[in-house]
Formats: structure tokens, sequence, C-alpha cells
């Protein structure tokens, strides 16, 4: 198990088809591929990433909708194993 923390707030998103993805390469963005879980009045964003939910802190004007599958970039993110 692990706990996936994204540090940065998003600040740009588009509408995204296909798999759940947390992807990218060394030294360039990683990719977010998700589905909204909901939307906080306070700026933050629930996703469901395959069966993981990620919260992200939003700083974009519009927000997306719960269930609407979504795409940004990160410049990083941060893992943290855990147990239960």
């Amino acid at each position: 198990m692990v706990e996936i923390d994204l540090p940065d707030p998003v600040t740009a998103w588009e509408p995204a088809q296909g798999p759940d993805a947390l992807a990218g390469t060394p030294g360039a963005d990683l990719t977010v591929c998700a589905v909204v879980d909901s939307v906080d009045n306070d700026g933050i964003v629930t996703l469901r990433l395959a069966s993981a939910i990620v919260l992200v802190e939003w700083d974009v004007a519009e927000s997306p909708s719960p269930g609407e599958r979504i795409r940004f970039s990160a410049p990083r993110v941060e893992l943290y194993p855990y147990k239960l």
C-alpha cells in the first residue's frame, strides 16, 4: 500500500478518455488520468485513480464535475508506503 501525494496545486486540466494513469519519465512532468470523485468548495478535488483515492489542491477557475475523467500534468509526486 502506498499514499500518493501531489504537493503542487493543479493549474490546468482537460477532459480525457482512456485508462487511469500516473505516468512519466525521470526529469519530466507526470501525467495523471483519473475520474473525479468529488469537488469541495475549499479548492480540493478528490480523484479516483484505479483503487486509490487522491486529494489534490485545485488552483484553476473552472473545476471538473464529479464522474468526469480528466487528465493533467504534475511536476512531481511523492509516494509514502504504509501498512494497515
